[in-house]
């Protein structure tokens, strides 16, 4: 029945815009639990087929918070989450499937409200247990860690951004992050680097957008950003 209330929908903005508008689905902050009452999430991937089949629409863009938690006490529970995720997004090709992180998307071995972040989960396993196969595209290019990339399609580049990095990997005296991922929102100076100089190869008349999970005002390093977009602007 809801499927029935959003097609037309769909149906009515492509009409407003044209066949040639650049067109997405997008979800955020899904706190995916596959299977599990009472936010059960298992038919998400199916919904998206049928969607973007049905409106021939090219990407399910993912802006992070895609696992429930990601503070379970025990690894194996992480583990067994993406495994379900994998499943539960497997109808969505490779080329179709456009996913960054969020702050819970990890594991950042620093207390949150009394509940510690696995510490024993780093990025390299993160990525290969469920981003990469993103990379399977040859299309996308990539930043040094996976975490952010770009996808260039007819008159649009679409960035995906990472917006909670540890920033330039500093430690306090007790040799916990400076910048916390999970309480602390930076895109950090290699990221910033790798956007200021993908920039330069933005073809005339080619439209960007940026996507992340945290909006980019709300990032420490954000004046950078826009001082790097503005000065690609102008």
């Amino acid at each position: 029945n809801r499927l029935d209330e959003i097609s037309p929908k769909i149906d009515a903005l492509q009409k407003q815009y044209g066949a040639d508008a650049f067109q997405f689905l997008w979800s955020s902050d899904i706190h995916s639990v596959p299977g599990s009452a009472p936010n059960d999430t298992s038919n998400i991937g199916n919904i998206c087929r049928y969607m973007m089949d049905k409106h021939n629409i090219p990407f399910l863009a993912l802006s992070g918070d895609i696992m429930s938690q990601g503070s379970h006490s025990k690894v194996e529970y992480v583990w067994n989450e993406y495994d379900k995720l994998n499943a539960m997004l497997s109808p969505i090709r490779n080329d179709e499937f456009l996913a960054t992180k969020g702050n819970h998307d990890g594991a950042w071995g620093s207390p949150v409200d009394g509940v510690y972040y696995l510490n024993n989960i780093g990025t390299k396993e993160l990525f290969n247990a469920f981003y990469r196969r993103q990379t399977l595209d040859r299309n996308r290019v990539f930043g040094k860690d996976g975490t952010y990339f770009y996808v260039d399609c007819p008159n649009v580049r679409f960035y995906m951004l990472n917006t909670h990095t540890d920033g330039d990997s500093s430690e306090n005296s007790d040799g916990s992050a400076v910048y916390n991922p999970m309480k602390h929102f930076v895109l950090g100076n290699e990221q910033l680097n790798w956007i200021a100089n993908s920039l330069l190869t933005v073809q005339e008349g080619q439209k960007v957008i940026f996507m992340g999970h945290t909006p980019i005002k709300a990032c420490v390093d954000n004046s950078i950003f826009t001082g790097i977009v503005t000065s690609y602007k102008d």
